[in-house]
């Protein structure tokens, strides 16, 4: 008997773009220097309802649904594509780690950290689970980078949810963070753009302790991203109108 190893091609699915998000809703996304004062608020308020809610299909329809629809997805998520894949036994420790990410979502964590704020019984447990959280496209994490493989090996991480709405639905933040929604938000447009975590796409700290959130590597040349040079000071303007 022959057997003949499969072939497939894995493509990525990931929730609506803010551009997708306005196509969807029958919007037109006006050209930026000849829009009215009026077209320019409808769509900065279209922006920070995305900000918020992400942009998963059926909550972009029926925002109404959104809490209870993605933390049930949340929940399936763990359920059917991790305990019962992985055949995990510790049930309450890995939904314990995804509710610590969640809320920790875009900040600095180590897995010895993790370890300890958690009660874990190894650093490898702790990363094991990681992974399985990633496989699905739920969390997915960054590196710092470095030119020298061991320091850029034991760096902190930075992670990331896969869509805003999850922090909406599951987080405990009394109030929106907008800086880290908006890290966030650019990550998952970084990765829909098919930049790769740990391969073309890190953070960076400088000498003096200057965070950089997106470092984009290209061949051998490293630019910081420009989606956040354009984005930032759109969300400033909205940082400020909710603070008024």
């Amino acid at each position: 008997m022959i057997c003949f190893t499969g072939r497939y091609v894995q493509i990525t699915v990931l929730p609506f773009s803010f551009s997708e998000t306005i196509r969807y809703n029958n919007q037109l996304l006006p050209e930026a220097k000849n829009a009215t004062p009026t077209e320019t608020g409808k769509m900065l308020g279209s922006l920070q309802t995305y900000l918020f809610n992400g942009g998963f299909p059926e909550t972009v329809l029926n925002p109404g649904i959104l809490k209870n629809y993605l933390s049930s997805l949340f929940d399936s998520i763990l359920l059917k594509d991790i305990l019962k894949r992985f055949r995990v036994r510790q049930t309450q420790q890995l939904y314990d780690l995804s509710n610590f990410l969640l809320s920790n979502y875009s900040n600095l964590f180590s897995f010895n950290q993790i370890k300890e704020a958690l009660d874990y019984n190894s650093v490898a447990t702790v990363q094991k689970f990681i992974g399985y959280l990633e496989e699905p496209y739920l969390f997915q994490h960054i590196t710092r980078y470095h030119n020298k493989i061991k320091k850029h090996q034991k760096a902190a991480q930075k992670m990331y949810i896969i869509d805003n709405g999850f922090v909406k639905a599951r987080s405990f933040e009394l109030s929106p963070n907008y800086g880290r929604l908006l890290e966030n938000l650019v990550f998952v447009e970084l990765l829909r753009r098919a930049y790769k975590p740990e391969l073309d796409l890190f953070y960076y700290r400088t000498r003096n302790d200057r965070e950089i959130d997106f470092v984009l590597r290209k061949g051998h040349q490293i630019s910081m991203n420009e989606l956040t040079i354009h984005l930032i000071p759109t969300y400033k303007w909205l940082i400020k109108k909710n603070e008024e």
